[in-house]
């Protein structure tokens, strides 16, 4: 089963991730007594060595990898252990040889389902939205991704205080771009969140007004009106589930 996922992988990505190299940091070490008690940042600090585990154990969707099913657009099955990298916006399988690696040829992939959660790919945006709610002709996903929000100064065992320009010790990739932080120094990672809708071509909108009447076109003065009497929040998963329920309807 793990070999059917392997298979369909190119040459050039069959290779263990080394899932801390690959997340763009270097030299950078996790502080885990302080990430493990906020589950939406994570704070890693300059200069230590790096020890995947327990970076990946706060980055990973669930906290071990689960059964999951890849179903292509072909029609085919495959079968794994799967988890989804929040930070890398990839999802991995544990390979033949115990490595972790990335899911490849993503246009082939219709949805991956681990235990009873599916999860589809959006290839302009790129990773993986999670399906919360099915309502026929549309779906609403959410996606999850820690990015790199703020630096912060180590002051004394647990406290933090916001980091000034001080010397440069080493330094960070963030899409591309070289950062650079002090031995102090602590980058936060912060746990964001966008709610998409998508149709039956599985394109993906992001949850918004403008999305919601070029779906539902046809709708376009009702839904306004809706919009407006139930004041909804496109920040609220209750309140898309609503909207999406009366355009559906």
């Amino acid at each position: 089963m793990l070999h059917a996922i392997y298979s369909c992988l190119s040459g050039e990505t069959r290779r263990c991730l080394k899932i801390m190299s690959l997340i763009l940091l270097l030299g950078v070490t996790v502080v885990p007594q302080v990430w493990a008690q906020e589950a939406d940042r994570i704070r890693v600090k300059v200069g230590d060595k790096i020890e995947s585990h327990e970076f990946a154990s706060a980055a990973y969707r669930y906290p071990v990898f689960k059964d999951a099913v890849i179903n292509y657009t072909t029609g085919g099955l495959a079968q794994g252990k799967l988890n989804y990298h929040q930070i890398l916006s990839e999802m991995h399988f544990i390979g033949p040889k115990g490595d972790t690696l990335a899911l490849d040829n993503l246009y082939l992939v219709k949805f991956v389902a681990i235990g009873d959660t599916k999860f589809y790919y959006d290839p302009e945006r790129k990773g993986f939205g999670e399906e919360i709610a099915d309502f026929k002709t549309v779906k609403l996903l959410i996606k999850h991704k820690f990015k790199p929000s703020d630096k912060e100064r180590g002051v004394a065992y647990g406290q933090y205080s916001n980091a000034s320009a001080t010397k440069t010790y080493s330094t960070y990739a963030v899409n591309g771009q070289i950062q650079q932080l002090s031995p102090n120094e602590y980058l936060v990672y912060a746990k964001m969140a966008n709610y998409f809708i998508t149709d039956q071509n599985n394109q993906f909108y992001l949850a918004n007004k403008a999305s919601v009447v070029k779906i539902f076109s046809k709708q376009k003065t009702a839904i306004g009106n809706f919009i407006k009497e139930n004041r909804i929040d496109f920040q609220k998963e209750d309140d898309l589930k609503k909207l999406l329920t009366f355009c559906t309807q």
